[in-house]
């Protein structure tokens, strides 16, 4: 063989292949060959993607039993002696897949480097099958009545270079206009709620109206519903929308002629609503009364059992603590703030619930003839507390509450100060406290616990005498003097983990 010289061998799993002139009324149509990089994906069944790198043209003429197809190169450059299949299929919407053009209807030696001319015939109708199993027939006077004409080097399918062509019109088979399919959509389910929320989308109702096949792109607004989706058959889906934010869903609608009919749905909002709760408890089940260190210590009777004659006695008086060690039981004080979050931005929902229970003093007298007497005095404390947002996705609590029967000008307070700022589906706390009593937090998404976080164990610090009113002293004024104990947490709002465990406790 000679290089440079033009030989054409083809061999078909059609008809054999000749050069057969054409009548000069034939009618033809004629569309780029384009040189695709095979680093691209396969050609999907519209003849998409292609690129503007021309190398050569495809004509298309009728003949009486069908139609020519030929395939002139003038630019293909691979190299001399290079075979390559030719393989043709009905364009349709599908979605992309080598089974589109899985007929090869000839193989042709173009014998040079890139440049030569070769005729296919084929007879029609001409069939072609589709990914989904179904079939679509070329000159039936159904569907888009056009061809795709890819050419690959012989033997490699899709990982050598490829040639497309197409949607070519079929002559001979030319069509009225086509009228765009019509896009029905019913949404079920709520358009706005907290996540995750559920929503159906049913366009079993779209229809073609010269009564062809649909296919349906689904596009949700969301990260698991954006970017390039496949058509597909599915007329009724479902999808769940799993982070806060506002999305805009969408369908894309196509029939076999590539008439594509855009619907805009409803926007969806995801907003997720979370109680913050800050809360301080005495883990003991009694402490120190600072003014009474010392127990049995001589005193009046009366002075916290007023209906008791006046009388001398022995006093021995404590404060009633809490009595547990976890997050959950009664508190001294506490403080919840409700959000909304819709991804971007925080809102305050109403003003910040404070509990704040009675104190008890228990004071137990035993008189000059060891009689035994035990009196209590209640009082509730008014916290100083504060529920504000910093940022547009950041929020401070505080909570400041004192002994309400003691001299509140030599009563320090029970600090906390919790931060928290959102970062993605993560909540990034930090809490700052005194040394005693016992600290902790919760975090609530839409009424559902995401934690329970044991931030500061006080149990294990002596309450009692004049040791335990010493340490009390120091501890509650931590936050004062700057040494207050700080944690950080993350959490993830998309898991529960119930509870988070402080250190044990240590002196």
């Amino acid at each position: 063989m000679r290089v440079g010289a033009v030989v054409l061998a083809v061999v078909t799993a059609v008809a054999s292949v000749v050069v057969v002139p054409s009548p000069a009324s034939a009618a033809s149509a004629s569309a780029a060959l384009n040189a695709v990089d095979w680093n691209q994906p396969f050609p999907s069944c519209d003849g998409t993607p292609q690129s503007d790198v021309s190398a050569g043209t495809v004509t298309v003429t009728e003949t009486a039993s069908g139609i020519d197809v030929t395939v002139l190169m003038t630019n293909g450059g691979v190299s001399t002696g290079a075979v390559y299949s030719i393989r043709v299929w009905e364009a349709a919407p599908a979605r992309v897949s080598p089974e589109c053009g899985d007929t090869t209807i000839a193989t042709w030696n173009e014998g040079t480097d890139g440049q030569g001319e070769v005729t296919v015939p084929m007879e029609l109708p001409f069939v072609t099958g589709l990914p989904d199993g179904e079939t679509t027939t070329l000159g039936d006077d159904q569907g888009t009545e056009s061809l795709v004409v890819m050419l690959f080097v012989h033997g490699s399918d899709d990982s050598g270079p490829r040639f497309l062509s197409g949607p070519i019109p079929l002559p001979g088979h030319e069509q009225a206009p086509n009228e765009p399919p019509v896009a029905a959509v019913t949404v079920s389910g709520a358009l706005q709620g907290g996540s995750p929320l559920r929503v159906g989308f049913d366009a079993s109702g779209s229809y073609d109206p010269e009564g062809g096949r649909l296919w349906f792109r689904w596009l949700f607004g969301d990260e698991e519903g954006s970017g390039e989706q496949p058509y597909t058959n599915r007329a009724t889906i479902g999808h769940t929308y799993r982070k806060p934010g506002h999305y805009a869903p969408s369908l894309q609608v196509r029939d076999d002629h590539g008439n594509i009919t855009l619907w805009s749905g409803p926007t969806i909002n995801i907003v997720d609503r979370y109680t913050v709760t800050v809360r301080a408890w005495i883990p003991q089940d009694e402490i120190v009364d600072p003014e009474h260190q010392f127990d049995g210590e001589a005193v009046n009777l009366r002075q916290y059992c007023p209906n008791r004659p006046f009388r001398q006695a022995y006093l021995t008086s404590r404060f009633a603590g809490d009595n547990h060690q976890s997050y959950a039981g009664s508190v001294r004080g506490q403080i919840a703030m409700v959000v909304d979050w819709d991804g971007r931005t925080l809102t305050r929902v109403g003003d910040p619930a404070v509990k704040a229970p009675p104190t008890h003093r228990i004071a137990r007298y035993t008189d000059l003839d060891e009689k035994a007497i035990t009196c209590t005095q209640t009082g509730t404390a008014v916290p100083t507390v504060g529920a504000t947002l910093t940022a547009n996705d950041a929020l401070r609590i505080s909570l400041a509450t004192k002994n309400p029967l003691t001299p509140q000008i030599l009563t320090p307070p029970i600090d906390a100060i919790l931060t928290a700022r959102f970062g993605g589906t993560d909540l990034n706390v930090t809490y700052t406290t005194d040394l005693f009593p016992s600290y902790g937090f919760e975090v609530r998404k839409n009424n559902l616990i995401l934690g329970q976080h044991l931030t500061h164990d006080a149990s294990c610090v002596p309450t009692l005498g004049p040791v335990g009113a010493a340490l009390l002293a120091t501890r509650l004024n931590a936050v004062e003097v700057h040494s207050p104990n700080i944690t950080h947490h993350t959490i993830d709002t998309t898991r529960r983990t119930r509870e988070d465990s402080a250190m044990p406790c240590f002196m």
